[in-house]
Parts: C-alpha cells; structure tokens; sequence
C-alpha cells in the first residue's frame, strides 16, 4: 500500500519544471546589476551564494533521482556540471557591473557539495551499476 505522502509527490516533469525556473531565476538573480546604495554586511553574501547553490544542485538531484534509470554516476555528472556553472557565472559577474570573488566560488562549491550530500543521503537508493541481468 502507497502511503498518503507518497501518493501526492511531485511528478518528474514538474520537479524538472521546477529545476529550470529556479535555474533561470537564479541567472537572472546572479546577473543583475548590484543597486546603488546596497551595502549588505561583510561576508553576508556568502550565506546567500551557498543558499542559491545548494538549492539549485538539491532541486536537480531531488529532480534526478527520479529518474527510473538514475545512477550515481550521472548524480556526480551533473554536480560537475553545477560547479563549472557556479565558476563561470562568478566570472561572467564582472561583465555586469559585479565583482568576480574567489569566496563566492567557495560559498558556492559548499552550497552544491552539501546538496549532493544530502541527496544522496537521503533519497531513494540508486544503483551504482546495471542490476545484473535477470534469467
């Protein structure tokens, strides 16, 4: 018997709807134009870089591990591809009147990291090979 929580979980097109518009947002947020008169306390952006982040690879990993055929291979694959994204989006900032910041790298590089990790840990198994053939 399916349980009532499990019965209304998300379908993968939506949690892959709902990785994309945050990706978008997160874009858009990242390459905005910092206002003037906007000061935010030292190193406070940090808590918000690793937040943007870890968000982005959790929603993508909680999207992924739906796949029927996910294995942790392609988990890692696209926490790779969430780094370089998190790279060249702190360098494509210095184009928009933002700093690029090697710490928000860092922030960033935490925020995926921790999201993986917690991924893993805490959804369904997947498969680290093919299950062996059945006969």
């Amino acid at each position: 018997m399916t349980s009532p929580l499990h019965q209304h979980r998300p379908s993968r097109s939506v949690r892959t709807a709902i990785w994309i518009i945050y990706w978008i947002i997160l874009c858009t947020l990242t390459h905005m134009p910092v206002m003037r008169g906007v000061k935010l306390p030292d190193n406070s952006d940090k808590v918000v870089h690793f937040t943007l982040f870890f968000l982005l690879a959790f929603i993508g990993g909680w999207r992924y591990r739906t796949k029927p055929t996910a294995r942790i291979s392609g988990l890692f694959v696209w926490t790779a591809i969430y780094i370089a994204y998190a790279g060249l989006d702190e360098w494509l900032q210095q184009f928009v009147n933002r700093s690029t910041n090697l710490d928000d790298f860092w922030a960033n590089l935490a925020g995926i990291v921790v999201a993986t990790c917690a991924v893993f840990a805490f959804q369904r198994p997947i498969p680290i090979s093919d299950p062996p053939p059945r006969g």
